[in-house]
């Protein structure tokens, strides 16, 4: 057998781990929330619960965002939230499906923005940049 990597556990001690902010909040699907007691209800609880979490793990520095669940007025107040959490916010996620525009019988036809923005229809396209 080889002999292991000698850098092994410094490699290990550098993984960093960006965690979702709906990890933190009840879970659920578009047609039923599960929701469990003590659930972080706003983006300053998940920030709440992340910090927690990194603080344990020392390896989740970062809180990834989902937009339209964790959007906030004042995004400098939310930083400072953060900080104040041992966290930081990281990428910003937002939501992937949206009602397709155009002739309307197509409204109602989910559709990621990935798709949308190489439809053939302008309408398609420019859906999600109109929200």
């Amino acid at each position: 057998m080889a002999d292991p990597d000698p850098h092994l556990i410094e490699r290990i001690n550098r993984l960093r781990v960006e965690t979702p902010s709906w990890g933190y909040g009840n879970s659920g699907t578009r047609f039923k929330v599960f929701a469990q007691p003590g659930a972080a209800r706003t983006v300053e609880e998940k920030l709440a619960d992340a910090g927690l979490v990194h603080q344990l793990t020392g390896i989740c520095p970062t809180v990834a965002l989902h937009i339209p669940w964790d959007q906030v007025t004042d995004w400098k107040a939310l930083k400072r939230v953060a900080s104040s959490h041992g966290v930081a916010t990281g990428a910003i996620t937002g939501q992937l499906l949206q009602s397709v525009g155009g002739d309307p019988a197509a409204r109602s036809r989910p559709c990621s923005r990935m798709h949308q923005h190489r439809a053939r229809d302008r309408l398609d396209r420019d859906q999600p940049v109109a929200g």
